[in-house]
Protein backbone atom coordinates (compact mmCIF):
# COMPACT_ATOMS: atom_id res chain seq x y z
CA UNK A 1 0.00 0.00 0.00
CA UNK A 2 0.75 3.66 -0.49
CA UNK A 3 2.20 4.80 2.94
CA UNK A 4 2.50 8.12 4.03
CA UNK A 5 5.63 9.23 5.29
CA UNK A 6 5.22 12.23 7.75
CA UNK A 7 2.67 9.85 9.71
CA UNK A 8 3.07 11.61 12.98
CA UNK A 9 0.78 13.32 15.16
CA UNK A 10 2.16 16.99 14.50
CA UNK A 11 0.96 16.58 10.93
CA UNK A 12 -2.35 16.01 11.69
CA UNK A 13 -4.95 19.15 11.86
CA UNK A 14 -7.73 20.77 9.72
CA UNK A 15 -6.76 21.76 6.51
CA UNK A 16 -8.60 22.84 3.70
CA UNK A 17 -9.57 20.77 1.20
CA UNK A 18 -9.42 21.55 -2.73
CA UNK A 19 -13.46 22.00 -2.24
CA UNK A 20 -13.02 24.92 0.11
CA UNK A 21 -13.82 22.77 2.95
CA UNK A 22 -12.19 22.50 6.58
CA UNK A 23 -11.59 19.00 7.51
CA UNK A 24 -9.31 17.08 9.84
CA UNK A 25 -6.68 15.13 8.02
CA UNK A 26 -3.02 14.62 7.58
CA UNK A 27 -0.48 17.08 6.13
CA UNK A 28 1.90 15.88 3.46
CA UNK A 29 -0.21 13.30 2.14
CA UNK A 30 1.72 14.10 -1.29
CA UNK A 31 5.11 12.21 0.46
CA UNK A 32 4.38 8.96 0.20
CA UNK A 33 5.81 5.42 -0.80
CA UNK A 34 4.99 1.67 -0.80
CA UNK A 35 5.44 -0.16 2.23
CA UNK A 36 3.71 -2.37 4.99
CA UNK A 37 0.84 -0.40 6.49
CA UNK A 38 1.83 -1.17 9.55
CA UNK A 39 4.90 1.54 9.44
CA UNK A 40 2.63 3.98 9.44
CA UNK A 41 0.48 2.85 12.38
CA UNK A 42 3.81 2.28 14.49
CA UNK A 43 5.24 5.42 13.50
CA UNK A 44 2.09 7.38 15.04
CA UNK A 45 1.87 5.54 17.89
CA UNK A 46 5.44 6.32 18.53
CA UNK A 47 4.84 10.05 18.17
CA UNK A 48 1.92 9.51 20.28
CA UNK A 49 4.35 8.17 23.80
CA UNK A 50 7.41 11.23 22.14
CA UNK A 51 4.27 14.30 22.78
CA UNK A 52 3.16 12.94 25.92
CA UNK A 53 7.21 12.61 26.78
CA UNK A 54 7.58 16.19 25.71
CA UNK A 55 4.74 17.91 27.76
CA UNK A 56 5.74 15.95 31.01
CA UNK A 57 3.54 12.84 31.18
CA UNK A 58 4.30 10.20 32.97
CA UNK A 59 5.20 7.06 30.92
CA UNK A 60 2.18 4.92 32.48
CA UNK A 61 -0.17 7.99 30.02
CA UNK A 62 2.10 7.84 27.18
CA UNK A 63 1.71 4.19 27.02
CA UNK A 64 -2.25 4.47 27.48
CA UNK A 65 -2.17 7.00 24.69
CA UNK A 66 -0.29 4.61 22.27
CA UNK A 67 -3.09 1.35 23.38
CA UNK A 68 -6.23 3.89 23.03
CA UNK A 69 -4.72 5.15 19.77
CA UNK A 70 -4.15 0.82 18.23
CA UNK A 71 -7.61 0.18 19.24
CA UNK A 72 -9.42 3.19 17.57
CA UNK A 73 -7.18 2.07 14.32
CA UNK A 74 -8.05 -1.21 14.45
CA UNK A 75 -11.84 -0.67 15.37
CA UNK A 76 -12.28 2.14 12.45
CA UNK A 77 -10.35 -0.51 10.07
CA UNK A 78 -13.20 -3.56 11.47
CA UNK A 79 -15.80 -1.05 10.21
CA UNK A 80 -14.50 0.07 6.98
CA UNK A 81 -14.33 -3.86 6.52
CA UNK A 82 -18.09 -4.33 6.44
CA UNK A 83 -18.97 -0.80 4.41
CA UNK A 84 -18.99 -0.41 0.40
CA UNK A 85 -16.21 0.84 -1.31
CA UNK A 86 -18.18 4.51 -2.08
CA UNK A 87 -19.18 4.73 1.53
CA UNK A 88 -15.53 4.19 2.68
CA UNK A 89 -14.07 6.42 -0.14
CA UNK A 90 -16.82 9.03 1.10
CA UNK A 91 -15.90 8.60 5.00
CA UNK A 92 -14.53 12.33 5.56
CA UNK A 93 -14.28 13.97 9.21
CA UNK A 94 -15.10 17.13 8.97
CA UNK A 95 -15.10 19.78 11.94
CA UNK A 96 -18.09 18.97 13.61
CA UNK A 97 -16.83 15.67 13.80
CA UNK A 98 -13.74 16.99 15.56
CA UNK A 99 -15.35 18.62 18.25
CA UNK A 100 -17.37 16.12 19.17
CA UNK A 101 -14.36 13.94 20.81
CA UNK A 102 -13.14 16.62 22.89
CA UNK A 103 -15.22 17.68 26.54
CA UNK A 104 -16.76 20.65 26.90
CA UNK A 105 -14.26 22.39 28.37
CA UNK A 106 -12.03 21.78 25.86
CA UNK A 107 -14.61 22.42 22.75
CA UNK A 108 -14.34 26.22 23.22
CA UNK A 109 -10.26 26.42 22.60
CA UNK A 110 -11.00 24.01 19.63
CA UNK A 111 -13.27 26.19 18.07
CA UNK A 112 -11.14 28.94 18.70
CA UNK A 113 -8.22 26.58 16.56
CA UNK A 114 -10.81 26.33 13.61
CA UNK A 115 -11.60 29.54 13.39
CA UNK A 116 -7.99 30.79 13.15
CA UNK A 117 -7.50 27.81 10.45
CA UNK A 118 -10.40 29.31 8.28
CA UNK A 119 -8.46 33.14 8.60
CA UNK A 120 -5.70 30.88 7.05
CA UNK A 121 -5.89 31.40 3.02
CA UNK A 122 -3.61 32.37 0.08
CA UNK A 123 -3.77 36.00 0.53
CA UNK A 124 -2.31 35.51 3.68
CA UNK A 125 0.31 33.48 2.46
CA UNK A 126 1.09 35.46 -0.49
CA UNK A 127 1.37 39.29 1.72
CA UNK A 128 3.65 37.12 3.76
CA UNK A 129 5.97 35.44 1.55
CA UNK A 130 6.10 38.04 -1.12
CA UNK A 131 6.40 41.97 -2.20
CA UNK A 132 5.74 44.41 -4.97
CA UNK A 133 8.61 45.08 -7.35
CA UNK A 134 7.96 48.50 -8.82
CA UNK A 135 9.10 49.10 -12.98
CA UNK A 136 12.23 50.84 -11.06
CA UNK A 137 13.08 47.89 -8.92
CA UNK A 138 12.51 48.62 -5.69
CA UNK A 139 10.54 47.00 -3.11
CA UNK A 140 7.42 47.62 -1.09
CA UNK A 141 5.04 45.58 0.36
CA UNK A 142 2.51 43.63 -1.61
CA UNK A 143 -0.58 45.80 -2.40
CA UNK A 144 -3.10 45.84 -4.90
CA UNK A 145 -1.80 47.88 -7.43
CA UNK A 146 1.42 49.08 -9.07
CA UNK A 147 4.53 47.09 -9.61
CA UNK A 148 4.93 42.81 -10.52
CA UNK A 149 4.42 40.80 -7.13
CA UNK A 150 7.69 38.53 -6.84
CA UNK A 151 8.49 36.36 -3.83
CA UNK A 152 10.89 37.79 -1.09
CA UNK A 153 14.26 36.56 -0.66
CA UNK A 154 14.76 34.88 2.38
CA UNK A 155 17.34 33.06 3.08
CA UNK A 156 17.52 29.67 3.40
CA UNK A 157 14.36 29.19 4.05
CA UNK A 158 13.07 31.01 0.24
CA UNK A 159 15.40 32.19 -2.14
CA UNK A 160 14.79 32.62 -6.39
CA UNK A 161 15.76 29.74 -8.82
CA UNK A 162 19.15 32.06 -10.20
CA UNK A 163 19.98 32.09 -6.44
CA UNK A 164 19.82 28.42 -5.82
CA UNK A 165 21.81 27.68 -9.09
CA UNK A 166 18.53 26.47 -11.29
CA UNK A 167 16.85 28.40 -13.91
CA UNK A 168 12.98 29.40 -14.93
CA UNK A 169 13.27 26.14 -17.66
CA UNK A 170 13.60 23.88 -15.11
CA UNK A 171 11.08 25.02 -13.02
CA UNK A 172 8.62 24.92 -16.02
CA UNK A 173 9.24 21.52 -17.22
CA UNK A 174 8.51 20.07 -13.85
CA UNK A 175 5.18 22.09 -13.64
CA UNK A 176 4.05 21.18 -17.28
CA UNK A 177 4.54 17.55 -16.37
CA UNK A 178 2.72 17.81 -12.70
CA UNK A 179 0.14 19.62 -14.66
CA UNK A 180 -0.31 16.93 -17.34
CA UNK A 181 -0.33 14.31 -14.26
CA UNK A 182 -3.96 15.53 -12.57
CA UNK A 183 -7.23 14.87 -13.51
CA UNK A 184 -9.30 17.19 -16.23
CA UNK A 185 -10.99 19.30 -13.02
CA UNK A 186 -7.70 20.36 -11.98
CA UNK A 187 -6.14 20.75 -14.87
CA UNK A 188 -8.60 23.30 -16.31
CA UNK A 189 -8.28 25.81 -13.32
CA UNK A 190 -4.64 25.20 -13.56
CA UNK A 191 -4.61 26.63 -17.45
CA UNK A 192 -5.97 30.11 -16.40
CA UNK A 193 -2.84 31.11 -14.52
CA UNK A 194 0.99 31.83 -15.81
CA UNK A 195 3.68 31.28 -13.76
CA UNK A 196 4.86 35.14 -12.55
CA UNK A 197 7.60 33.70 -10.34
CA UNK A 198 9.52 30.87 -8.49
CA UNK A 199 11.41 30.17 -5.71
CA UNK A 200 13.30 27.67 -3.73
CA UNK A 201 11.75 26.55 -0.10
CA UNK A 202 12.58 25.32 2.75
CA UNK A 203 8.72 23.80 3.95
CA UNK A 204 10.23 21.80 7.32
CA UNK A 205 12.88 19.71 8.67
CA UNK A 206 11.74 16.82 7.23
CA UNK A 207 12.49 18.71 3.58
CA UNK A 208 16.03 20.19 4.25
CA UNK A 209 17.77 18.82 1.91
CA UNK A 210 14.74 18.11 -0.76
CA UNK A 211 14.16 20.21 -3.31
CA UNK A 212 10.95 21.98 -2.98
CA UNK A 213 9.85 24.58 -5.18
CA UNK A 214 6.57 27.49 -4.85
CA UNK A 215 5.51 29.03 -7.69
CA UNK A 216 3.76 32.31 -7.63
CA UNK A 217 0.80 32.13 -10.50
CA UNK A 218 -1.34 35.45 -11.80
CA UNK A 219 -4.53 35.16 -14.36
CA UNK A 220 -3.56 35.29 -17.80
CA UNK A 221 -4.81 38.06 -19.76
CA UNK A 222 -8.41 36.92 -21.04
CA UNK A 223 -8.74 35.62 -17.43
CA UNK A 224 -8.08 39.30 -15.92
CA UNK A 225 -10.80 40.94 -18.51
CA UNK A 226 -13.29 38.69 -17.59
CA UNK A 227 -13.18 39.21 -13.41
CA UNK A 228 -13.07 42.90 -14.70
CA UNK A 229 -9.17 43.26 -13.14
CA UNK A 230 -8.43 44.57 -16.59
CA UNK A 231 -10.09 47.32 -18.87
CA UNK A 232 -11.25 45.55 -22.07
CA UNK A 233 -9.35 48.84 -23.81
CA UNK A 234 -6.25 47.58 -22.22
CA UNK A 235 -6.73 44.27 -22.77
CA UNK A 236 -6.98 45.09 -27.12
Amino acid sequence: MSRSLPARVRNFGTFATPERNLTFSINDFDETLPGPWEWDVKRFAASLHVVATEHGFPAPVGRGLVAAAARAYRQRMRGYARMPALQVWYDLKGVDDLLGHYTADARSQVQRDIVRAWRRGHRRAIAKRTMTVADDGSAAEVQRSGGAVRFREDPPIQVHLETAGHQMDEALQTYESYRASVPDDKRAPLGRYQIADVARRVVGVGSVGTLVWVCLRHKTLLEAVADGALPRDDAA
